[in-house]
This record gives C-alpha cells, structure tokens and sequence, in this order.
C-alpha cells in the first residue's frame, strides 16, 4: 500500500498552515508528503471578441502556481 499524504497549496495561510501540518504528521507516520497546486485557465476574449491566446495566460498561471510550491 502506498500510503501518502496529499495536500493542495494555493499560498494561503490556511493552505501553508496546512503543508506544516502534512509534513509534521508524515514524518510521525514515516510517510511522504504530496503538495500539489492547481490553477483553472480562464476563458478570455479581447474587445473585438477575438479569443487571446491561452498559451501565454497559461504559462502565467504556471508560474504562479509553482511559486506557490
């Protein structure tokens, strides 16, 4: 059995209280840890009703999302 802790991070208080809390109980448990982030990609659209291209929004919201980890 794979036995793991899984938490999401989203840069919160609560969410990085929660990661401190994850890592405390694994090690009792002599357990690993998962954090994972995610994020949604909007649906946008310019002023001429154009979609933008979500390739670049994408990678914003990656890097966000890695910086939150």
């Amino acid at each position: 059995m794979d036995a793991r802790l899984i938490v999401g991070v989203d840069g919160s208080e609560g969410a990085l209280a929660a990661v401190a809390w994850a890592g405390a109980t694994a090690l009792r448990r002599h357990r690993s840890v998962h954090v994972m982030a995610c994020y949604d990609i909007p649906i946008v659209s310019n002023p001429m009703g154009a979609p933008i291209s979500l390739i670049e929004v994408a990678g914003d919201l990656e890097a966000g999302a890695k910086a939150n980890l």
